[in-house]
């Protein structure tokens, strides 16, 4: 839409650049820019902190699509070598050995050029927000196209380390997906669904330790799984100030939107420049989808429990080329016109495992392996619901008292 690129979102990418640009400074000796004071997404515990990981990602990416805007706008070329000369001198990701755990990417730096949080400072609390894992999402920088890289690394051990009682506000599921670590996805929204979906319409609440208002959490083990609801039908609970928890519940909608798109973005992503199905499926899911892809491609597949792929459909909304991250790594395949028996579509392998090929605005294909017969797209069904569902200590819906 390069309309709404001109006149909307190119202008508002550029003076959020621009923003930037005026915050940053230059370190002649280190030959690289800098910013202080700041601090990092979500963190309250100091503002005194030089180049937050979380402004580091955002730069990199926010000023990588304003050059590639500008080139496809054929505009701004003197920013286009502004916005380069900033990526190209960016600071470095503050790195650190966890014993037990390997390296990660920390939160910042302090103005001394220490990192940020010192190990003595260091605890579960800078586990369970997205400033170590920015990168991947939401900036976009590092994905399973980038595995065994150093960074792609670091997050990896970031998800496989973090404290499963922290869970309310953070993207790490969303992380975990675009990394490929199904099983870790998961993991953490069964975590979290016990802990944070609290009332029967499936609403959820935002934060993780409202155990703490329960007159019962010094007396049982594990109060952040057993009392996080007991504000809800104890009218002992109480704030700190004395004000009764009762009538003042927020519920969130945080949680939810994160495990919607975790789920989505384990069945489907195409933020890399190409599509790719199941991308980050548990073990022994048997799934099926149909979602909108970037570029216009409305896609439709299946997979088994076996994790073998029973069907995949591709239909182009606006003739755009399809980039599709091969679902048979190693195999030819074949990309057959839907309702056009005969009409193969040709396709050029590319080196990173990719297929480009094009079909015309508004038609449909097959993709399926050489030799095998064309799929079937299985969609599972569901049940409707006519009693409450369970989950451990989480329940959606009511009995019914009559």
């Amino acid at each position: 839409d390069t309309p709404f690129l001109r006149e909307k979102a190119y202008p508002f990418m550029k003076m959020s650049a621009e923003f930037y640009l005026k915050k940053l400074q230059w370190d002649s000796i280190k030959n690289e820019y800098f910013i202080f004071p700041a601090q990092p997404y979500e963190n309250p515990r100091t503002n005194q902190l030089k180049n937050p990981i979380t402004d580091r990602n955002v730069i990199l990416a926010n000023f990588s699509f304003l050059i590639k805007a500008a080139n496809l706008l054929q505009i701004d070329a003197t920013k286009i070598k502004q916005w380069q000369q900033v990526i190209d001198h960016i600071w470095p990701i503050p790195y650190r050995t966890l014993e037990g755990v390997g390296e990660v990417a920390e939160q910042a730096w302090y103005n001394s050029d220490s990192i940020f949080p010192s190990l003595k400072e260091r605890g579960p609390w800078q586990s369970h927000m997205s400033a170590h894992t920015s990168g991947v999402f939401p900036a976009g920088l590092v994905g399973m196209a980038q595995a065994g890289t150093r960074e792609f690394k670091a997050m990896v051990n970031v998800i496989n380390n973090r404290p499963e009682q922290f869970n309310a506000i953070s993207p790490e599921p969303i992380v975990a997906a675009r990394l490929g670590m199904g099983n870790a996805v998961l993991r953490m929204m069964r975590q979290g669904t016990r802990r944070l979906q609290h009332f029967p319409q499936g609403l959820f609440y935002n934060i993780d330790h409202w155990y703490n208002l329960s007159s019962y959490m010094d007396s049982i083990k594990r109060p952040d799984l057993f009392a996080q609801r007991d504000y809800i039908y104890d009218e002992r609970s109480k704030y700190p100030n004395g004000l009764p928890a009762k009538p003042f519940i927020q519920a969130g909608l945080e949680p939810q939107s994160i495990y919607g798109a975790a789920v989505n973005e384990m069945l489907l992503q195409s933020h890399e420049g190409f599509i790719r199905i199941f991308p980050s499926v548990p073990d022994g899911w048997p799934c099926s989808f149909t979602l909108l892809a970037r570029g216009g491609f409305v896609v439709s597949a299946s997979r088994s429990e076996d994790a073998s792929i029973t069907g995949l459909h591709i239909k182009s909304q606006h003739g755009n080329v399809c980039r599709l991250y091969n679902p048979w790594p190693g195999k030819k395949v074949v990309i057959r016109l839907v309702g056009i028996a005969e009409k193969k579509v040709p396709y050029k392998a590319e080196a990173n495992g990719v297929l480009s090929f094009s079909i015309p605005a508004g038609a449909a294909c097959f993709v399926y392996p050489q030799n095998q017969p064309a799929p079937q797209i299985k969609m599972l069904q569901g049940v409707r619901n006519e009693a409450p569902k369970c989950f451990e200590e989480a329940t959606l819906g009511k009995q019914r008292n009559f």
